[in-house]
């Protein structure tokens, strides 16, 4: 009885850890979220700018066949901030100006995935085969995307604009075309690729006809904190709800229970833009506040492959914005590198020493539930002893190499 009530105590321990884990860093999405952040995990480098000044988001990258033709071509949505995009079915591009709209109000909605960054809302309505993205498809004469479709774009104060992409010229630029319903206020916009290499999307305002730079290099920002469209939260619907999205080319594991002390991880990935995402914390009614989960962490590859750990603690609500959380550097492994090495040590729970062996030659190292190492030891192929006498009373991780082995260790005097 006394062994179980000493496990039940060391598993409650390890329930909490993420809990207890102290932030060392935080962004503010501001006031009622109207700010979208932009982190970089290696240096804490932080881009703040407006997220409610837009309604359409276009991608300025290259577009890249075979693999990846989608992402040269993408045009999100703003509609977690009141931005609706509506596809004019049985329309072409040349009926731009007299186009019938009569009941527009019962046609489907378009959504941009919350999953992937390629797919916008104007590139949903597209059918089978490469060379359609939906507003337009790919003439492979001129090598130009020639705009096919139109659409409706509601603002948030219910405005109505008709739209299209003209032309995005030998992915260099776009010639895009807007009006409001009774062909007033035409514009006409050229949108060059070659102003903003290296970022991901410019962002247009369809009232004030400004097309906004927002955004750092793509290589120089990792995570997203911002109120998104998130398909994930009601089925079939998109919810508005604030949370951290990830840049493209960034590869996430998620680790619950007991493995969320661990300093590394060794699980499955997802390039998921929404592999964080908003669900890491649920909102307590009765007492007004958001909770974070407890033991949840997420092990993030940047464009280097490095890796951190990434605990998130605390949303303080709308009131401020503010997400806390803590990281940690793993600098020295990458998600999905890690070469397998046997290791077993016993006793466990150990007393006064421990048996450790592996079968390699490598580091071991001694760390805390919150990833601090308390030792670092040689370890030899073979059976290794290791005194932990020194050790106080409770649980520890185990690792060999960099994370290529873990186990979890109780000493128990």
């Amino acid at each position: 009885m006394k062994v179980n009530c000493i496990i039940f105590f060391v598993f409650a321990l390890v329930l909490a850890s993420s809990a207890q884990i102290a932030p060392n860093d935080f962004v503010s999405t501001g006031t009622d979220n109207t700010d979208m952040v932009f982190y970089e995990l290696s240096t804490g480098n932080k881009t703040t700018s407006s997220n409610t000044d837009w309604h359409l988001a276009i991608s300025i990258r290259p577009t890249e066949f075979p693999g990846a033709p989608l992402g040269g071509t993408t045009i999100r949505i703003n509609e977690a901030n009141g931005v609706h995009a509506i596809y004019v079915p049985n329309a072409n591009a040349s009926q731009f100006d007299n186009v019938d709209t009569t009941g527009w109000g019962n046609w489907s909605l378009l959504h941009d995935a919350d999953s992937l960054m390629d797919e916008g809302a104007l590139n949903s309505n597209r059918s089978a085969g490469i060379f359609d993205f939906g507003w337009g498809n790919y003439n492979s004469v001129s090598h130009d995307v020639t705009g096919d479709s139109l659409y409706l774009i509601q603002l948030p104060n219910g405005e109505l604009k008709k739209f299209m992409v003209v032309v995005l010229d030998r992915d260099t630029a776009y010639n895009i075309k807007y009006s409001d319903m009774n062909n007033s206020n035409v514009q006409t916009l050229h949108i060059s690729k070659r102003d903003y290499i290296g970022k991901n999307f410019v962002y247009l305002n369809m009232q004030t006809n400004i097309v906004y730079d927002k955004e750092p290099l793509s290589a120089n920002w990792d995570l997203l904190f911002t109120k998104y469209a998130a398909r994930d939260a009601v089925s079939g619907e998109a919810i508005a709800k604030v949370g951290v999205l990830a840049n493209k080319g960034r590869v996430i594991g998620k680790a619950t229970g007991t493995d969320a002390a661990l300093p590394y991880f060794t699980g499955s990935t997802s390039s998921m833009m929404n592999a964080i995402g908003w669900n890491w914390c649920t909102y307590n009614s009765q007492n007004d506040e958001y909770v974070a989960a407890d033991s949840l962490a997420y092990f993030v590859k940047d464009a280097a492959s490095f890796e951190y750990k990434l605990v998130l603690t605390n949303y303080e609500g709308p009131s401020t914005g503010i997400i806390r959380f803590n990281k940690q550097d793993n600098m020295a492994t990458g998600i999905g590198s890690i070469t397998a090495i046997s290791i077993s040590a016993y006793p466990n729970p150990a007393n006064n020493s421990l048996t450790i062996t592996s079968d390699a030659t490598t580091t071991a190292h001694i760390s805390d539930l919150n990833g601090r190492v308390i030792d670092t030891i040689s370890i030899n192929e073979g059976n290794n002893s290791y005194a932990t006498s020194t050790l106080a009373n409770g649980m520890y991780i185990l690792s060999l190499g960099n994370g290529q082995a873990v186990k979890k260790l109780i000493v128990q005097h």
